[in-house]
């Protein structure tokens, strides 16, 4: 889902909004609001919520105060991402601001509201409970979406927008890089044989070879190490980095 400032109705204010990297959604009586970044004028939600004049927007706090936000307000989500809509009249300008304010997380556009920004990928994964056999990923801007392993920290500073992917044997390929080249492999495990098969185009031959296989950003079970030929395979993970050596030992 891409999203920018003139499809959003912030072309105006195209310099505060600029997204970070990572993608930010809110919500509006319950309704998902994609958000151009981190920062959104309260008046490009007003619009997209489909507010009329009579109606204030309100960020949800857990606490009985509606606070009126007025339209040329920059909000910062990280202070808050779900908001409700109330009649002015019965809002404020002024109240106890010590309220916590509810989070909204996303995962493949489902969402749950929390006080906590502190999460794990543990976590993240039991709030929406998502089977053992699916992949988490932080959805970005860019195409490296970044896998979140359970015991990753996730701040919600750093998005609350996360994809999920299945890890069966019928899901998607995942991307690995081998020998700093970018290699399409079934998600799983992969073995010794197959990363040597995968780092070279021609690869070299010699009755005296010895081949090398270290790899790093592997999953928390095993984020970097060796491996040697005929052992056991390794679990992989999305960008997942392999470097294959070939020595003569003649």
């Amino acid at each position: 889902m891409t999203t920018n400032e003139d499809n959003i109705g912030g072309g105006e204010n195209r310099r505060e909004t600029r997204n970070d990297g990572s993608r930010w959604n809110l919500l509006v009586d319950d309704t998902l609001i994609a958000s151009p970044g981190r920062h959104v004028k309260a008046s490009v939600v007003r619009f997209q919520a489909g507010l009329t004049t009579d109606q204030a927007l309100v960020r949800d706090l857990f606490s009985p105060n509606d606070l009126l936000i007025d339209d040329d307000s920059l909000l910062d989500l990280v202070e808050g991402n779900v908001f409700v809509s109330r009649p002015v009249t019965e809002c404020c300008r002024d109240g106890d601001h010590g309220s916590p304010a509810k989070l909204a997380w996303f995962v493949d556009d489902r969402f749950e509201i929390s006080n906590r920004p502190s999460q794990t990928g543990l976590s993240i994964r039991e709030l929406f409970g998502l089977p053992a056999d699916i992949t988490l990923l932080r959805d970005h801007e860019s195409p490296d979406d970044l896998p979140v392993e359970e015991g990753d920290a996730v701040r919600f500073e750093d998005g609350p927008v996360f994809i999920s992917r299945g890890d069966s044997g019928h899901g998607k390929d995942i991307t690995i890089i081998v020998n700093l080249r970018e290699k399409k492999v079934k998600p799983g495990t992969i073995t010794f044989e197959k990363v040597v098969e995968l780092g070279f185009d021609e690869p070299p031959v010699g009755g005296n070879l010895m081949f090398t296989v270290t790899y790093r950003r592997g999953p928390t079970e095993n984020p970097e190490g060796s491996m040697v030929a005929g052992g056991n395979p390794v679990k992989l993970k999305e960008r997942m980095i392999f470097n294959v050596t070939a020595t003569d030992q003649s």
